[in-house]
This record gives structure tokens, sequence and C-alpha cells, in this order.
């Protein structure tokens, strides 16, 4: 039994999708008779013939046995074409064999989706594993080594052995329950927000209470990520200050309310920036994803 050369299952599919040897050849950059003589070679090793001939010889129909290999066919093609550009990919030293990204919540999945497609695009042996380590929780990701690089809040200080990256910003929004007295209010200043229970995502030892942040001086309960936060306000238990694209499902099913709140005090967006370690060995990678979020966000750097 003699193996069946690609090439000639690219000739299958190419007369099978133009319907002629010659636009076939064209497509495939070879000669009529190029096409011609590989896919006679295809049915002489499989014994039998895939296409029915017109008068002329080059006008080509798949008959009953060429349309039920034609499927087979392209699963084997586009394999090939894939094993070839996984193996090639594997000899460029700018990308790791495994890369671990913690991509917190503020990040949503369409955007990290295309971000993910791109790094396998451009480096397709890489082995992704994503994680969520929480906003909060980036320089013990780091640390730690459970990830590679991870995308949190904008800090203007940047501990030691780590780098970092502005690459976007988050619009957000202060959410409470339906029902909580504040909703109607236009407006909400910072002593309205004091008899309140803020819920606040990550733990005690983690979270980062910016300057002059009013739930510093609130009853206070830590949650673990964001979905958690959000299932509690739906529940009453307290208000929460959270992206606007976090919230946004919860908001449209009546589960949430946004609060107007006094934007002149309070900070309507928040920056996030990307980090990595100093030592981290494929800088090629940060850069793609520098650029990749920059896009997602829209965010042009100073």
């Amino acid at each position: 039994m003699l193996d069946i050369q690609n090439r000639w299952l690219e000739c299958l599919l190419a007369a099978a999708e133009t319907g002629t040897f010659n636009k076939a050849a064209k497509r495939l950059g070879k000669s009529p008779s190029t096409v011609t003589r590989w896919i006679g070679e295809l049915e002489d090793v499989l014994g039998y013939e895939v296409f029915d001939r017109q008068s002329n010889g080059l006008v080509v129909v798949l008959n009953e046995r060429g349309r039920t290999l034609l499927p087979k066919a392209k699963l084997a093609v586009e394999y090939q074409s894939k094993l070839q550009q996984f193996a090639h990919s594997m000899a460029d030293e700018e990308a790791p064999m495994q890369l671990t990204l913690s991509l917190n919540e503020y990040m949503a999945p369409t955007g990290a989706a295309e971000m993910l497609a791109e790094l396998k695009d451009q480096w397709p042996h890489i082995q992704l594993c994503l994680m969520n380590s929480g906003a909060l929780d980036v320089q013990q990701a780091l640390d730690s080594g459970a990830s590679d690089i991870a995308l949190g809040h904008h800090t203007d200080i940047i501990y030691a052995g780590m780098g970092g990256a502005i690459v976007g910003e988050e619009d957000i929004i202060y959410v409470a329950h339906p029902g909580n007295a504040l909703v109607e209010k236009q407006d909400i200043g910072s002593e309205q927000l004091l008899t309140q229970t803020a819920i606040i995502p990550g733990s005690r030892e983690s979270s980062i209470e910016p300057k002059g942040y009013v739930f510093t001086h609130m009853d206070v309960l830590y949650s673990t990520d964001l979905q958690t936060t959000l299932a509690l306000v739906a529940e009453g238990l307290g208000i929460a200050v959270m992206p606007e694209s976090a919230a946004r499902d919860y908001i449209k099913q009546g589960r949430v309310v946004a609060l107007n709140m006094n934007w002149r005090e309070f900070d309507s967006s928040i920056r996030l920036m990307l980090y990595y370690r100093l030592d981290y060995p494929y800088p090629a990678v940060i850069e793609l994803m520098v650029q990749q979020l920059r896009e997602w966000f829209g965010y042009r750097s100073q």
C-alpha cells in the first residue's frame, strides 16, 4: 500500500472547489499538466477515480467516491498544515513552550479570546494556561511562579523585580440591590455611603484601597471575585464598585442597579496594567500582549 501524498489531496480539494484542473492549477501555482498528473497518481494509488471528466478532460465533477473522500481529505490537509506550523514554531526562541496568564475579571471574555487567538497564531506551539488570580493578587501570582504575566490595577509603586505597562482603562460603577434606598438618590456622595456595607472582591490582606477611598470607613465584606460580589449585592448584602462590563448582565436582568454617583468626588475609571517579572526571558510575548490589550481597551500610550 502506497502512502497518499499531501500534495495529491491539496490537488483534490482545489479541483473539487474550482471545477476545473486549469483553475486548480492557478490556485496552487502549478501547471494544468501537473495537476492532471497528480490527480492521476492519486487515483492510481487509490485504485478508483474520484472525478468524472467532461469531454475535454479538464472540467471535472466529483463522483460518489470522490464526494465521500473529500471531507476526510480536507481534515488531513488542515491537520498537516497545523502540524507544520506547530513543528516549525517550536524553533522560535522568542516564545516559551508554556505560558500561564492571569487575566482578572476586568478583561471581558471576548477580549481575552482575541488576545489568546493572536498568541496561538503567532506561536502555535505555546501551551496556554489561563487563570484568574484577581486584580489585587498580581504580585503573589508572579512571585510564586503561578503566573508568568498578569493583568492588574495600575499602581505608582511597582515592586522590586517587577515591570509593567499601562494597557487600558475600564469604566467603573457602584451597584446596589434594586431595593436599596440609595437607588432613588442623585449625586450620591461619600457621606451617604457610610451607612452601607461595602462588598470588596479579594481578601483583607490583598485588598489595596486607594487614598481617600470611602470604603476604608465603611463596614466591609470581602468576597472571592467579582461574580461572587455581584451575587452578594443581588441578595441585598451591600454595595460594590466594579467595572461596568462585569456588572452588565446583572443590570440587564434587573438583579442590581447602578447608583447615580457624584463623579466629581469619585473616580469614574480604573487604569489597568500588565505586570511581568523583569527577568522574564520572552520580551516578544510581553510586547504582543501589550499591543493586543491596548487595541482591545482603545488605549493610546502617552
